[in-house]
């Protein structure tokens, strides 16, 4: 007789923009790509739209761990902040993990792969609203990302980094 596990049924994030709010960003380090081992990192956002289970959707964007100025991941920063950075040295000294607990806009769209289907982050733009973590998503290291917490927010762009 045989035994099969039963098949997982993964519901994907609708394609479209999305209100959306950064709970984690995961250090990866070395990972072999096609262009060689590259430190790699991963930005989880939680979405305002619920799946079937009334849970928000997750989803996640790969990028390259560098902030010289050509880079995707600075370039992602950029336009989620809507500025870019004034110096190289001021990318470089730019913490990350500034930016869980913080609301975007975020694009999604389909990707056939090999594996199914797959919704794909495609651009992070400034948030048009504020989003809080639902507390559904724990981070890797058991803390759950809180919006804000003691951070200044400038009334100005309504961000809570320094940048």
């Amino acid at each position: 007789m045989s035994l099969y596990a039963p098949k997982q049924q993964f519901e994907n994030a609708p394609t479209g923009l999305h209100h959306a709010v950064c709970v984690d960003i995961q250090d990866l380090g070395m990972q072999e790509t096609t262009f060689g081992p590259k430190h790699r990192v991963t930005v989880v956002f939680e979405l305002e739209d619920l799946m079937r289970d009334a849970r928000p959707f997750s989803v996640r964007a790969w990028y390259t761990f560098s902030m010289f100025e050509r880079a995707p991941f600075r370039q992602m920063i950029e336009s989620w902040k809507g500025r870019t950075f004034a110096t190289q040295k001021e990318a470089e000294d730019f913490d990350v993990e500034s930016l869980i607990g913080e609301s975007a806009f975020v694009n999604i769209l389909h990707k056939q792969t090999a594996k199914g289907v797959r919704a794909n982050v495609t651009n992070v733009l400034p948030a048009q609203k504020r989003i809080s973590p639902s507390g559904h998503y724990k981070r890797k290291q058991g803390v759950t990302p809180t919006p804000q917490g003691n951070q200044t927010i400038d009334p100005e762009t309504g961000s809570s980094t320094p940048f």
